[in-house]
């Protein structure tokens, strides 16, 4: 096996550059919990649920902070929640691809000035697909 460490990062279908080691994201399948329930003379069964309410994808790279970047990120905020994300890659002939719909850049992201600033970026969206 290969680690993959050289992923391709879309929005809206443009390639955008990252910084190695940045980029990192979550399925969005949400958090789930297990609890007990007596059904007597001393026995349990477990009661599995989902929590919808944090069932959302997260996506987060870091991208280096040029003029150029700096109005993508504007731009990417102002689209709320309209926004599609691709991160593919592939190793030892291998693939994924992972494609998050109806995403919205959350964070009030910061811009870092200087030779070696990035921008980090932080985008919640529907699940990944």
């Amino acid at each position: 096996m290969i680690q993959l460490t050289d992923a391709t990062v879309e929005v809206e279908d443009t390639p955008v550059p990252v910084m190695p080691d940045s980029v990192s994201f979550t399925e969005g399948m949400g958090e789930q919990s297990m609890r007990a329930a007596s059904v007597g003379g001393g026995r349990i069964e477990a009661i599995y649920s989902n929590d919808l309410s944090m069932a959302f994808a997260t996506i987060k790279f870091d991208m280096p902070a040029t003029v150029e970047l700096i109005e993508k990120a504007k731009i990417w905020k102002g689209a709320q929640n309209n926004s599609t994300i691709t991160i593919s890659g592939g190793t030892g002939g291998q693939k994924i691809t992972r494609t998050f719909n109806r995403a919205a850049l959350t964070s009030d992201y910061e811009v870092n000035l200087g030779p070696d600033a990035v921008i980090s970026i932080e985008f919640k969206s529907l699940a990944a697909i």
